[in-house]
């Protein structure tokens, strides 16, 4: 008797180990699903002088329908590209027709980053953590202004707010 008792406690005690690492391995595959949405993990936020409600829209609504956000304040989602003679947003990676992308006037902007209040145009470090990442822009879209050789869908300028989503 006393040996059976024995053997159903070792059972009792394998049998609750494993129990504790299954619940163990679903609270990290939670908290891991929960982490992998890039629009809630900032890299950065700059933001400027902006007192407008920007429309949201998407790459779609603009190039659609560019008359109807001309000169409006408006907000767009995608990836930000630059290199000489490129200051694009487009609406993916995969993307690369820059009649399809949107030009990005950062010139006259004073942007700062939110937590370390650094300027994102005062150097190229600050710079080069906007340069193909996943952002969300808004400032005053254009569409006379087509960018560099006049190849891009329309332009934003005045930008006033942007964030840079970690991938």
């Amino acid at each position: 008797m006393m040996k059976e008792n024995i053997r159903f406690f070792r059972k009792v005690s394998i049998s609750s180990k494993n129990i504790n690492k299954q619940v163990i391995l679903i609270f990290f595959s939670f908290f891991i699903v929960a982490c992998s949405n890039h629009k809630a993990l900032s890299l950065s936020v700059y933001k400027g002088s902006c007192n407008n409600m920007a429309t949201k829209t998407s790459f779609g609504q603009l190039i659609k329908d560019p008359e109807k956000f001309n000169n409006k304040f408006i907000e767009l989602e995608g990836i930000y590209r630059w290199h000489p003679e490129e200051s694009a947003i487009y609406k993916s990676y995969n993307t690369n027709d820059v009649s399809n992308a949107i030009w990005v006037e950062f010139n006259d902007t004073l942007l700062i980053e939110e937590h370390t209040g650094s300027r994102l145009l005062g150097s190229k470090k600050e710079f080069d953590k906007i340069i193909n990442k996943r952002m969300k822009i808004q400032g005053r879209f254009s569409y006379e202004n087509k960018g560099h050789l006049e190849q891009y869908s329309g332009s934003i300028s005045n930008i006033c707010y942007l964030e840079v989503f970690k991938e």
